[in-house]
């Protein structure tokens, strides 16, 4: 089952669990360090291994669940009428599967995120948080299972900033690090219309900022590890960038400028001026590179 397919499955498995009131949970996997496996053994034999973890996904599942590739090396499992415990025994039982299937010959592994519908939640922060929780055990190791539970209070956004799939780099880490900081934004103005909401928005702005710096630090060293000719002249916009943050984290503190002033901070300068602007540049270099293993 291919990407477009399967999310318009996933659409409507959301409805019908909204309209039953049925339990509904995901689970995304990304298979660790697969570019080495393109680069030691070729990319027929990186295809035979993404065909071998299809199989060995929907062998393992029932019937009524949906598995998929996503895109890359990641796929996605749907568990209809599924609780988040039940979904995370089986994406342990996925992991341990995975590992014996390619113990002997590739050595390969894989990381798991799972989370549960939540009532009234939508298509975009159900991905998300299952994005988040793949992310979260990628980050903290890899070969491993990791859960994301939010609080069914979680604010709805009046207004939001969709990811894009022509905004991808070619790198993935690059692309989750972009997403997160898009949600980061949607968190923002989710809270920032309420005065009562000014402490937990400049917290959020703080987590904001802290992203930028992490995002920021990678990339640079994925730019210099390709060879990209403007890496100077990026890494200015992206001081440039810090001090716009800065300024403006101290200007909401003070009270001189209203918390939703970030999210339009992150749309115009984040997204607009650099994300689908400079970062572009980099991207057919980035796509057409080999990168020397985990920076």
């Amino acid at each position: 089952m291919n990407r477009r397919h399967l999310e318009e499955m996933l659409h409507a498995e959301i409805a019908r669990s909204e309209r039953y009131g049925t339990r509904l949970s995901m689970i995304m996997v990304d298979l660790d360090h697969f570019k080495r496996i393109n680069d030691t053994f070729g990319h027929n034999e990186g295809d035979q291994v993404l065909r071998r973890t299809a199989a060995l996904l929907r062998g393992l599942v029932r019937s009524t669940d949906l598995v998929g590739r996503w895109g890359g090396e990641e796929f996605v499992v749907v568990l209809p009428s599924t609780a988040l415990v039940n979904a995370m025994a089986v994406a342990e039982k996925l992991r341990r599967a995975m590992n014996e299937a390619f113990r002997t010959d590739r050595q390969l592994t894989g990381s798991f995120g799972v989370v549960e519908w939540e009532k009234g939640e939508n298509f975009d922060d159900f991905y998300g948080r299952a994005d988040e929780a793949l992310y979260a055990a990628k980050e903290t190791g890899r070969d491993r299972v990791t859960a994301i539970v939010e609080p069914s209070s979680r604010p709805k956004p009046l207004a939001s900033i969709e990811w894009k799939a022509d905004w991808e780099s070619g790198d993935d880490r690059i692309d989750r690090q972009h997403r997160k900081l898009l949600r980061l934004a949607n968190d923002i103005i989710a809270v920032s219309l309420s005065d009562d909401d000014r402490e937990k928005a400049l917290a959020l702005l703080d987590d904001l900022l802290k992203e930028i710096l992490h995002h920021f630090s990678y990339e640079e060293g994925v730019l210099v590890q390709i060879g990209f000719t403007g890496i100077e002249e990026h890494r200015a916009k992206h001081r440039r960038l810090v001090a716009l943050a800065l300024e403006l984290k101290d200007a909401v503190l003070r009270g001189e400028k209203r918390p939703i002033a970030a999210f339009v901070f992150v749309l115009e300068d984040v997204v607009a001026g650099h994300i689908l602007t400079e970062d572009s540049k980099y991207h057919a270099p980035l796509q057409g590179a080999t990168l020397a293993g985990e920076i």
